[in-house]
């Protein structure tokens, strides 16, 4: 059956192919049209300060053959000239009545774009636009020619559809027609055309025309002047002041990133206090009378808390996990959840997340599908208070962080959110102002670890040790002294009856503390060696490691799923060595 398999290729790759070119098709009905006949005039002048100025007008006349296509055109402009701004300026849109046509404009990098006409209106037939705009620091002196040019792109080589006349009208200044040297130069084509055409001087307007331009095609004009001609772009006061904002917000944005840092540093070993947590000794078992829940305030977990919570609820029995329907492909494996014991015997966060999941707290005997928590907004409205029970249970009953801020703490980052808050200000920096914000939220919040709290974190990151072992270190750990006392009786460590046990009661913090996969596999395999399977787990297949392993990764990934918690040249063209494209200016365009 291998021409099944080629079969199926060849239709994935027609498939492809006929989406690659339906978008082209797409493209090119854009721009089935016409340009018949552009006309461009040019005024080049130079301003008091003797930097020059540059205004434009366009008369662009389109075809547009196909109804129902299009409902105007676009012209992109450049807005940039040699790494600076040419200030433009759009000063009016017209048509060929001279009334004013609706168009809006996008800047994307250094050019803007003007779309011109009506979303609501095709335009069918011929159509005029007259596009008149401004721009300033037009011309550049280039060491290869010893000339300060204009030299500049007219209608631009991105233009998609094709011109059958292109007129362009230069009229110079009389200030600086005397500076001009030599003849000027103009180049067609394709982008790197060097193909030069020739101007008509009619008393000092230089005028060109071309006909047949294709799509991408391009005039290129190069007018070059004394060197001092004209001035060279300066940046205005306000453009000055703008790039010391700019520096100055680069360097704050790393020093408040820093200082973010840095607080978060600072606050965890304040909350947490690190100084006083070594030394840890190993565990080997979960903590009593602590829900996972509660140890995922405690210490940072790197897995599904949830999901966690859930197979602890199943080793100890409390529910059975069944799983309904296998992974399949992409399709991720379906479980509901059995109440086979009294949930009323949970502690109170523990009953809250069941209570959430079925409504009530569930009776002995109801089952729930996973699946249907997934977009039930009820569920995940009755979770939304859980973090804030949970912490009012730590700082209260359970006594594990104190009830009231560290008062050192929240003067010291009350003065961090000052300093912060006063070089944010002066620097009008929006990073050191968030920093400060942080700080001062921070400042309300540090609520340290009691005795007890830190017993419980040195008890849990022992825990994390135990778990994270190689198999040879857990072993060798097992027969410490310490192991029955700890365990609450002996263990052969090669004893696979009681290593199943001891590995079912830890499952749910290997799931925790991200070990899930390594964790599963070696209890897979103890089942095996002992003929046993989970009697809190039920499968749609018979029982194997692998398979094992493989559904309670799944069954994590479906409870956290399920979970409520929240261009321009370097050399001139003046002296003939320049091309189409080369300049500045020029852009493009199409239909829309």
């Amino acid at each position: 059956m291998k021409w099944l398999g080629g079969l199926a290729a060849f239709i994935a790759v027609l498939a492809g192919s006929l989406l690659i070119h339906s978008g082209t098709v797409g493209a090119q009905g854009l721009n089935a049209f016409v340009i018949e006949s552009y006309n461009i005039e040019y005024k080049l002048s130079r301003d008091p300060d003797r930097r020059s100025v540059l205004e434009a007008h366009e008369t662009i006349k389109a075809n547009f053959t196909r109804p129902n296509t299009n409902h105007g055109i676009e012209r992109t402009i450049p807005n940039q000239y040699k790494g600076h701004p040419t200030s433009l300026k759009i000063i009016s849109v017209k048509d060929e009545r001279g009334q004013s046509v609706a168009y809006s404009t996008s800047s994307v990098g250094d050019a803007t774009t003007l779309r011109i006409g009506d979303a609501d209106t095709y335009v069918y037939g011929e159509k005029t636009y007259d596009i008149t705009y401004t721009q300033r620091d037009v011309t550049h002196y280039f060491e290869n020619t010893g000339r300060t040019e204009w030299y500049w792109d007219t209608n631009g080589v991105q233009w998609r559809v094709p011109i059958q006349n292109l007129t362009v009208a230069i009229f110079l200044d009389s200030s600086i027609r005397g500076e001009l040297q030599d003849t000027p130069k103009c180049y067609y084509g394709y982008s790197g055309s060097t193909t030069q055409c020739a101007f008509n001087d009619e008393s000092g307007v230089y005028r060109l025309s071309l006909q047949g331009l294709r799509s991408s095609q391009n005039a290129t004009v190069a007018f070059g002047f004394t060197k001092d001609a004209f001035a060279p772009y300066q940046k205005s006061f306000f453009d000055t002041l703008v790039m010391i904002w700019i520096a100055i917000v680069i360097i704050t944005s790393i020093l408040g990133f820093v200082a973010a840092i840095a607080l978060v540093v600072i606050y965890s070993r304040k909350t947490n206090r690190t100084k006083e947590l070594k030394p840890i000794p190993v565990e080997y078992i979960p903590p009593r009378g602590v829900s996972v829940m509660t140890a995922g305030q405690i210490v940072t977990p790197l897995g599904s808390v949830f999901g966690a919570q859930l197979i602890d609820f199943a080793v100890r029995h409390y529910i059975e996990i069944i799983e309904t329907r296998p992974k399949s492909g992409w399709r991720p494996a379906e479980y509901d959840i059995h109440i086979i014991r009294d949930a009323s015997e949970l502690l109170a966060e523990e009953q809250e997340i069941l209570s959430d999941m079925f409504g009530h707290v569930p009776a002995v005997g109801e089952r729930l599908a996973l699946k249907s928590l997934r977009y039930d907004y009820a569920y995940s409205a009755r979770t939304m208070d859980n973090d804030r029970k949970l912490s009012d249970l730590i700082d209260g009953e359970y006594a594990l962080r104190s009830k009231d801020v560290d008062p050192e703490g929240k003067l010291l980052f009350r003065r961090w959110a000052l300093a912060l808050l006063i070089i944010g200000l002066i620097t009008l920096s929006p990073f050191l102002l968030f920093a400060a914000l942080i700080s001062f939220i921070l400042s309300f919040t540090l609520k340290p670890l009691t005795d007890k709290g830190l017993a419980l974190r040195r008890y849990l990151m022992g825990l994390d040790i135990y778990i994270k072992a190689a198999e040879v270190d857990r072993i060798r750990m097992l027969q410490g002294p310490d192991t029955a006392e700890k365990v609450g009786a002996s263990l052969d460590p090669n004893d696979s009856g009681q290593l199943v046990k001891l590995y079912e009661r830890v499952l749910p913090y290997a799931i925790f503390f991200g070990r899930e996969k390594e964790w599963t596999k070696r209890l897979g395999e103890f089942y095996t060696q002992t003929g046993q399977s989970p009697e809190w787990y039920s499968g749609s297949s018979t029982f194997n490691a692998v398979a094992f392993s493989s559904a309670i990764s799944s069954f994590s990934y479906a409870a956290s799923s399920s979970s409520g918690s929240s261009s321009s040249s370097s050399s001139g063209g003046s002296s003939g060595g320049g091309s189409s494209g080369g300049g500045g200016g020029g852009g493009g365009g199409g239909g829309w």
